[in-house]
């Protein structure tokens, strides 16, 4: 008993050391690969519920884990019941950092696939504003240029946004100086 207790005191260590070691970057691309295959979602699940640090950011990628098994289950009851999860995770996490665009954008994504009469995506518009407003006054994301204009190019394709904000977004995608204010 003794070294069985030994044995799950060093893994839970390293998987502690793991965890306090895993940069935001990391969590991201994790996420990326939880995209398309239903094994990586479930790990990226369980990671993110088992991950210490519980602010804004990480209860957005909680959330983002959620709405993804939501999208592997096959049963419809399932799916609904993971997105009012995944809902409830972003409403927290968004609470916690209203301005925070990267917490709008993994909403947004996912309110964005969710078919409008499930009432999961009464958040787009706002959260649009959010992302389009934040995204005029930098020109990276959190250190992270390639993000930026993921974000910029995923907003413009998904035809969400109004007249404004598409011209708004379609400058900065060309690299116009206009209206932006590097805050880095």
């Amino acid at each position: 008993m003794d070294r069985n207790f030994l044995i799950l005191s060093i893994c839970t260590l390293m998987v502690l050391k793991s965890w306090s070691q895993t940069s935001l970057p990391e969590v991201r691309n994790f996420y990326g690969a939880a995209i398309e295959n239903s094994d990586s979602a479930d790990l990226f699940l369980d990671f993110m519920r088992a991950y210490p640090r519980k602010d804004g950011i990480m209860l957005a990628y909680l959330g983002s884990a959620e709405a993804l098994v939501a999208r592997h289950a096959w049963n419809p009851l399932s799916k609904m019941d993971w997105l009012g999860k995944a809902n409830k995770t972003f409403d927290q996490a968004v609470a916690l950092d209203p301005f925070n665009a990267e917490i709008r954008f993994l909403r947004f994504c996912v309110q964005h696939y969710v078919p409008g009469f499930l009432g999961f995506s009464k958040n787009i518009d706002q959260d649009v504003s959010v992302i389009v407003n934040y995204l005029e006054t930098t020109t990276t994301l959190y250190d992270d240029p390639e993000l930026y204009r993921n974000i910029i190019q995923f907003m413009i394709e998904t035809e969400r946004c109004t007249p404004a904000e598409l011209r708004k977004l379609e400058s900065l995608k060309s690299g116009s100086p206009v209206g932006r204010v590097n805050q880095n």
